[in-house]
C-alpha cells in the first residue's frame, strides 16, 4: 500500500517545475506573450511557439516589433489561430510602446492597467487577469 509521501513523490516526478512561464522568476514579457498566445489552444502548442521566438531571439517588445507580420505569424504558428495571436500581439506592443515601453506599462499601478490591457485588441478578462497576476 503506498503511503501519502509515495503519491507525493510520484506526483512530484510527474509534475516537477519544467520552466514554463507562470513562476515569480519568469520573464515578463515571455508571460505576457504566453498569455495571449495559450487563448483558445493548448499549452503544449505554445510552448512550441515560445520556444520559436527563443530561437528567433523575438523575446523583447523592441525585437518583436521589428519583425514582419509573416515573420512572427510564422513563429506563432504553433499556437493555433496565428494571424488572430499576430494581430493581438501587434496591438499589446502599439500599447506598450504608447505607454513609454512594456516595462512602464507594467509599471502601471493594476487598477489603471486593467482598464488598459481590456481595452487592447484580443484582451479580455482572464488574459488581462493573468497579465497582471503573473507578469
Amino acid at each position: 500500500m503506498q503511503t501519502l509521501i509515495d503519491v507525493y513523490r510520484q506526483l512530484d516526478v510527474m509534475h516537477a517545475w519544467r520552466g514554463w512561464h507562470w513562476w515569480p522568476d519568469a520573464d515578463p514579457f515571455e508571460v505576457t506573450v504566453g498569455c495571449i498566445l495559450v487563448q483558445n489552444t493548448a499549452w503544449t502548442n505554445v510552448e512550441h511557439a515560445l520556444q520559436r521566438l527563443r530561437a528567433a531571439n523575438a523575446f523583447s517588445a523592441a525585437v518583436m516589433d521589428t519583425l514582419s507580420d509573416n515573420e512572427l505569424e510564422e513563429l506563432v504558428r504553433p499556437s493555433g489561430q496565428y494571424r488572430q495571436k499576430t494581430r493581438k500581439l501587434r496591438a499589446f506592443l502599439d500599447l506598450a510602446r504608447k505607454r513609454g515601453g512594456f516595462e512602464s506599462l507594467l509599471a502601471t499601478p493594476a487598477n489603471e492597467l486593467r482598464p488598459l490591457l481590456l481595452g487592447t485588441f484580443g484582451i479580455g478578462p482572464e488574459t488581462a487577469g493573468a497579465i497582471i497576476c503573473y507578469a
